[in-house]
């Protein structure tokens, strides 16, 4: 029956198998749409920030400050320490990379904030630029000329008088020094010693696509 019904229905039989097979092909290519689309988002996802552009902005914008504050206080150190004879101070805040604190930051916190963060910023600071400050007191001499008085007799008439004349001596004071040291480090090494592995990974893929903001700081 099953036979002699296919032959007399030839034409709905091919109609209705070409509609199951455009069904079957619609619904394998949906599915694999569906799994191309979840790849490609988790792709993304993973070398996306995922922090808002204007948190990035803001901790970007604190750091530079302890930056210039520091620079600031170097450049001023005598005017704000008195008291000392020579000042000798050495090294320069040398910066850093933005994309470098934000992928650090990313892969270590995921999505961050000021607020959630500001402490942190701190520390990363103080691993990236080292002040040392010290005085050194030093026993110098200096010539100074005094004034002195001494007894002398007039040859002709036997008068005695005091006479004033003038002699140098050496006399020690104290020479205060001041010393001040910058040490920095790249900010990519003091980075490189805080990640573990997995952290490590992300950052690294971050770094290449500049977390999908490539103007971001410009």
């Amino acid at each position: 029956k099953v036979a002699e019904f296919l032959k007399e229905h030839k034409k709905g039989v091919a109609i209705a198998f070409g509609i199951v097979m455009l069904l079957l092909i619609f619904t394998s290519f949906t599915s694999s749409c569906s799994v191309m689309i979840e790849g490609l988002l988790g792709s993304l996802s993973a070398t996306t920030y995922p922090s808002e552009p204007e948190d990035m902005l803001a901790v970007e914008a604190e750091y530079c400050r302890m930056e210039k504050e520091l620079e600031d206080k170097l450049s001023n150190y005598a005017e704000t320490h008195p008291g000392f004879d020579e000042y000798r101070i050495s090294g320069e805040v040398m910066g850093h990379d933005p994309y470098v604190l934000a992928s650090a930051l990313s892969a270590i916190y995921g999505e961050y904030s000021l607020d959630n963060v500001n402490s942190e910023l701190y520390e990363l600071f103080d691993l990236q630029y080292l002040l040392e400050e010290k005085s050194i007191i030093e026993t110098r001499y200096r010539t100074e000329t005094r004034t002195g008085y001494r007894e002398v007799t007039d040859p002709e008439t036997g008068e005695s008088s005091l006479e004033e004349y003038s002699y140098e001596v050496e006399v020690a004071y104290d020479y205060k020094i001041c010393v001040v040291t910058l040490i920095s480090k790249p900010l990519e090494s003091v980075i490189d010693e805080l990640l573990t592995d997995e952290q490590r990974q992300i950052y690294e893929i971050l770094m290449k696509t500049k977390g999908n903001y490539p103007d971001l700081f410009n």
